[in-house]
């Protein structure tokens, strides 16, 4: 909602400053977090006039039902992005994700090679 003109409602993502209330409206993605050691996770995005508007309408959209106990908001301004060039680098490294074979096997052959 705006908060000058009670008449003036942002439709979800309008990145563009509406032009019925004159008001910026910014992109915010909210993360929300229960109790314990849960990770923050997405819940999805809002737009809004400003920061304090957008806390306010992120706890009346997204913890009503009590979905979190914890919430960030974030202007999508403000998130840097890696783009595909520079993750690249890292999606062939498999020596850091293995199921253990390698060493089991490794190990089976110590054992056999002392006992034999």
């Amino acid at each position: 909602m705006c908060i000058r003109d009670s008449r003036c409602i942002v439709a979800k993502r309008v990145r563009k400053p509406s032009k019925s209330c004159g008001v910026d409206v910014a992109t915010y993605e909210v993360f929300l977090k229960k109790d314990g050691k849960d990770e923050f996770r997405h819940a999805g995005a809002l737009d809004a006039a400003n920061d304090e508007l957008a806390l306010v309408m992120a706890r009346e959209s997204y913890i009503r039902r009590a979905e979190g106990n914890q919430v960030w908001v974030v202007n999508r301004d403000h998130l840097i992005v890696g783009d595909t060039d520079f993750v690249e680098p890292n999606t062939n490294k498999p020596h850091r994700h293995h199921d253990g074979a390698a060493v089991a096997a490794r190990r089976k052959a110590a054992r056999e090679a002392t006992d034999g």
